[in-house]
């Protein structure tokens, strides 16, 4: 893949680039004990494994989608990882290998500052002593091993064996602080979630009592209507009542004139 964009590519002249230009960065990556002892060893296995799943993490979280690909290595005598970043191929032709490359990135601009050759090549020293203080923070720490070995500190046995037993105490340490953490934020994400749960039944329970008081007063007005319309129709009832025995006691008047001869004539 690095070949075919470099084929591809051309230089900020727009002339195909040359042989000896770099086009992608590899790294790797090794685990100080042997292979041997990782796989007789099932606390040892763990190690390793704990150390390549925060190694291939950390790769992940700097480079994403420009990392190509990871090869584990266990067939010398350290288990190691081997990674492999490419630049993207830009439209105007160029290839990059700043891009994907911190000590490159840094060379770049110490460069355009207009800074000396000296100059640039302390700044490419620095950025790649920051990618392993970056990589010793991230992973190295959390896995018992130390930043610097007993040459280049130039430490005897005793103060190399005490480093190491330091660090690895500390890397103890770390794990049960973050196990604690992650304790800590499950038992405080439960106590919200119990309070959030008793705000919802209390704010379900207010809602279902006014819906009820809401009911119970319909219920009410409806059987107020109801007796509105009972008395309503008694009245009525009455009334008609009233005017039937009105009109049989008219009747009954009309019935006694016309017996003795006089005749009624309405008045219009």
């Amino acid at each position: 893949m690095a070949s075919a964009r470099a084929d591809q590519a051309v230089n900020e002249r727009g002339h195909k680039l040359r042989c000896d230009s770099p086009v992608v960065a590899v790294g790797v990556a090794s685990w100080p004990d042997t292979v041997a002892e990782v796989e007789d060893n099932p606390q040892k296995m763990a190690e390793y494994e704990h150390w390549r799943a925060l190694t291939i993490a950390w790769l992940a979280s700097k480079w994403g989608e420009k990392l190509q690909c990871i090869v584990e290595h266990l067939d010398e005598p350290h288990p190691h990882l081997h990674w492999v970043v490419i630049p993207d191929l830009q439209q105007n032709g160029l290839l990059q290998i700043q891009s994907v490359h911190p000590g490159y990135e840094a060379n770049a601009a110490s460069k355009a500052r207009g800074e000396t050759k000296r100059e640039q090549k302390k700044a490419y020293k620095a950025a790649m002593k920051a990618l392993q203080d970056d990589y010793y923070v991230n992973v190295a720490a959390h896995c018992g091993l130390t930043r610097l070995g007993p040459r280049r500190q130039r430490s005897n046995r005793e103060e190399w064996l005490e480093q190491q037993r330091q660090a690895k105490y500390l890397a103890s340490t770390r794990a049960n602080l973050m196990a604690d953490l992650e304790k800590a934020k499950a038992q405080a994400k439960q106590i919200i979630d119990d309070r959030v749960a008793k705000t919802e039944a209390a704010a379900e329970a207010r809602v279902n009592d006014v819906v009820m008081q809401m009911h119970q007063r319909i219920e009410a007005l409806k059987q107020k209507a109801l007796h509105r319309i009972s008395e309503e129709r008694a009245t009525v009832a009455k009334l008609e009542s009233e005017l039937a025995a009105r009109d049989e006691r008219l009747q009954a008047a009309l019935a006694l004139l016309e017996e003795y001869g006089i005749e009624h004539r309405p008045k219009f």
